[in-house]
């Protein structure tokens, strides 16, 4: 897992921008706070790359994704930002909780993601699927 974040980023902050990262952490989630940022990108032994953080699909056919609402795992601002980013996505919002809305129940979610995948029939831009 290291190995993948540190080579998807350029960033390598020294121990001092890393224990002001780790402070403002505990500032904001006092409860669940651990020393969860480390400085080991700073020591890894290969650059890393920032083209992972360069997002944009223009030209390509459109590219659905799916933002849960509920996700604890990927916020839901993330799917909302990778569609204006890839400037051909349509967004389709699942509205419950848990991290994977395709297999989450959700028949709404299911159709509009086959139709897509099976027959390449879009979902109308914005469409919301209940939980």
């Amino acid at each position: 897992m290291q190995a993948i974040n540190c080579a998807d980023t350029a960033e390598r902050p020294t121990a001092a921008e890393t224990a002001q990262i780790n402070e403002r952490i505990k500032e904001v989630f006092p409860i669940l706070a651990t020393e969860a940022s480390s400085g080991v990108c700073a020591h890894w032994p290969v650059p890393g790359d920032d083209a992972a953080k360069r997002i944009d699909a223009t030209g390509s056919a459109p590219i659905v994704v799916i933002g849960g609402k509920g996700d604890p795992a990927t916020p839901y601002q993330w799917a909302e930002t990778l569609t204006r980013q890839l400037k051909t996505g349509v967004l389709v919002t699942y509205e419950g909780e848990g991290h994977g809305a395709y297999l989450s129940g959700s028949g709404c979610v299911m159709k509009a993601v086959d139709a897509y995948l099976l027959e390449g029939k879009l979902p109308t831009q914005s469409s919301t699927c209940p939980a």
